[in-house]
């Protein structure tokens, strides 16, 4: 499987792969200088999370967030809103990691994150183990076309 110029897979050297994730604390340039940190540092490749916090209370359900956070009024969603990478970054990390020659590839949790991240060129799907038994949206990135990486982990179903 290839991430951009990266070969991943059997028979493949191991690869390094910075997550960002909410790294960047609200801040679209600390999420620039996270990437440039990643190539720094020798990552082979970089992996946000794209998300809506509608698509993940749908997935997981809201309600108090865990602690600390929850002691401090956070419900399940505004952890969300605070944690997400706003959709207009996108273009801007993909075209930025391109420019540095970092492969970038994101995570996807519904129908809305999916179709931003084709919008961006995104080479390769993550599926969190939460989502790994969702066949919608199973079924709508397989429609893409493109790699995906399914995390297993324990399930009920």
């Amino acid at each position: 499987m290839r991430i951009g110029s990266l070969e991943v897979g059997y028979g493949q050297p191991c690869a390094l792969v910075a997550e960002l994730s909410n790294s960047h604390n609200g801040s679209l340039d600390r999420c620039v200088r996270l990437l440039d940190a990643a190539k720094a540092a020798g990552a082979d490749a970089a992996k946000l999370q794209c998300y809506t916090p509608d698509e993940l209370v749908h997935l997981r359900g809201d309600g108090p967030a865990p602690e600390p956070w929850g002691s401090q009024g956070y419900t399940m969603r505004t952890l969300y809103e605070r944690a997400q990478t706003p959709f207009p970054w996108f273009m801007v990390l993909y075209d930025h990691a391109e420019r540095i020659g970092l492969p970038l590839f994101s995570s996807v949790f519904g129908m809305q994150s999916l179709a931003l991240l084709e919008s961006v060129g995104n080479p390769v799907y993550k599926i969190s183990h939460f989502e790994a038994t969702n066949r919608d949206l199973l079924e709508a990135v397989a429609a893409t076309g493109k790699p995906v990486i399914v995390s297993v982990g324990p399930h009920t179903t």
